[in-house]
């Protein structure tokens, strides 16, 4: 495909790129070096911030390819618990530091969600909650410029069910987490679950 032009870096991950930052900031990380230090003013520097590479965009256009649609009425349930499931070897394989890191526990809930709990390094600290889902609602083709779960990447846009409910959530969470676990940064706060 090329370089990915700016705006759609710019476009497509602004939800996540946020999302990043308030990870950033709520976990007030610290190197493992300064961890006494409170100082964070410092520890603003550049490894603090996530690029939106290629691969990155890659990435989240795989997430929205894989259905996993969601109905009150769920007649097709065997199709998208297999989805599902495809989906959790999907974000294994996209995030491996995340899934063998010492500090994240990874719990399957109910056979087809995913429970990460982070274990920060101050106990004294409250802990938090970050929610997002896998699933999305039926996308009907028709009503659809470019197929639903096609990822389709049009005038710096990215088209595809769930990527502004809720995967970019998803993504967002767990990019800024593996991002933070491969500079060796490690959040503060006694306990975040995911």
């Amino acid at each position: 495909m090329g370089s990915v032009p700016f705006a759609l870096k710019t476009l497509a991950f602004l939800a996540a790129f946020l999302v990043g930052v308030i990870l950033l900031r709520t976990f007030a990380v610290e190197s493992p070096e300064s961890l006494k230090q409170t100082n964070l003013g410092r520890l603003c520097g550049p490894k603090n911030y996530i690029n939106v590479s290629d691969e990155a965009i890659e990435r989240f256009r795989s997430v929205l390819r894989v259905e996993t649609v969601s109905f009150d009425s769920d007649t097709n349930k065997t199709g998208r618990n297999i989805n599902l499931l495809k989906m959790h070897t999907l974000l294994r394989t996209s995030f491996p530091l995340i899934h063998k890191s010492s500090v994240v526990t990874v719990e399957v809930v109910n056979a087809y969600s995913l429970l990460y709990t982070v274990h920060g390094t101050d106990r004294t600290l409250k802990p938090y909650m970050l929610a997002a889902h896998l699933d999305v609602v039926p996308a009907d083709s028709k009503d659809w410029d470019f197929a639903p779960f096609g990822a389709h990447i049009d005038n710096g846009f990215i088209y595809a069910r769930g990527s502004i409910d809720d995967k970019h959530s998803v993504m967002g969470i767990l990019e800024a987490l593996e991002h933070m676990l491969k500079n060796g940064l490690f959040p503060r706060d006694r306990k975040s679950v995911v």
